[in-house]
């Protein structure tokens, strides 16, 4: 699915702009876009969405443990990351599961996003959203790689009018389900209705258990042939605690990690065929 960015207005643009103003020459001035904190830009840049493909899958767990990967797999020694990491939340205010995830005070970001740190990454939650529906333009993301928690399940994501579906040029669609029978259930009907070919993620297990394995159905058996499903084990304090500042722990972590290199080697600077063989034993049924 190929979806054209919005034009972004260039600095040579808005100068020339301003110029023609002062020069009483306006007219004759290339025009500027309207660029507010309200609506600010957004460039395609390498992006996840993650989308439930039910109401408890667990996509909120999955959207941190993605962006803290990616912004660790980007690190040096000293911890600075070589790009910026950018985690949106885009639940409703109220039923954010990321309101702990940060270790900084959130300040504004514009007049309509809140951002915070969480080590390297930086959390954008929007300052008043009540449904996808309200849900203000994205905060610009620039050069930066992007994980989109999308908040909602993938029926009301896009059936609802909002700022996050049809998804704009270079982003990833990543859906998430419980390893279980019912999930594998709505999993299939997610994967019906969406467009491409998403990457999936079960969350529960460190293993298929084997019902659910038996239940698998096409959909979800080609995509995990082509190596597009992933497996995140539970996580103990997750559950106790919710998303807080402590980090994930190791076997959460480096699932997250083996599917940020599946999905972009390139980036990471990982070999797609020592990924893949790391990814079939959490692969296997």
């Amino acid at each position: 699915m190929t979806i054209t960015a919005p034009r972004v207005t260039t600095v040579s643009e808005l100068i020339a702009a301003v110029r023609a103003q002062q020069d009483g020459g306006a007219a004759h001035a290339t025009p500027a876009t309207s660029v507010t904190s309200e609506t600010p830009p957004r460039t395609a840049s390498p992006s996840l969405l993650v989308v439930a493909a039910h109401a408890g899958a667990g996509a909120t767990t999955v959207s941190v443990a993605l962006a803290d990967a990616l912004a660790a797999a980007l690190s040096d020694a000293t911890g600075r990351s070589a790009r910026e990491v950018h985690l949106i939340d885009g639940a409703p205010t109220e039923r954010s599961g990321m309101l702990a995830a940060t270790d900084r005070d959130m300040a504004n970001a514009g007049s309509s996003w809140r951002m915070g740190r969480r080590k390297a990454v930086r959390v954008f939650r929007p300052v008043h959203s009540m449904s996808p529906s309200d849900l203000p333009p994205l905060p610009p993301c620039g050069s930066a790689l992007v994980v989109t928690d999308s908040g909602t399940d993938w029926r009301t994501l896009t059936s609802t009018p909002n700022p996050l579906w049809p998804p704009q040029e270079g982003v990833e669609l990543v859906v998430v389900f419980r390893a279980t029978v019912p999930g594998v259930r709505q999993v299939e009907g997610a994967l019906a209705a969406l467009p491409d070919n998403p990457h999936v993620v079960g969350v529960g297990s460190k293993r298929w258990p084997t019902p659910v394995a038996a239940a698998f159905g096409p959909r979800l058996g080609s995509a995990q042939s082509k190596d597009r499903v992933a497996l995140f084990p539970a996580d103990r304090h997750l559950e106790l605690n919710g998303i807080d500042t402590e980090p994930f722990s190791k076997p959460l972590a480096s699932a997250a990690t083996e599917l940020i290199e599946l999905i972009w080697p390139d980036i990471t600077g990982a070999s797609v065929n020592q990924t893949t063989h790391r990814n079939k034993k959490g692969l296997r049924r």
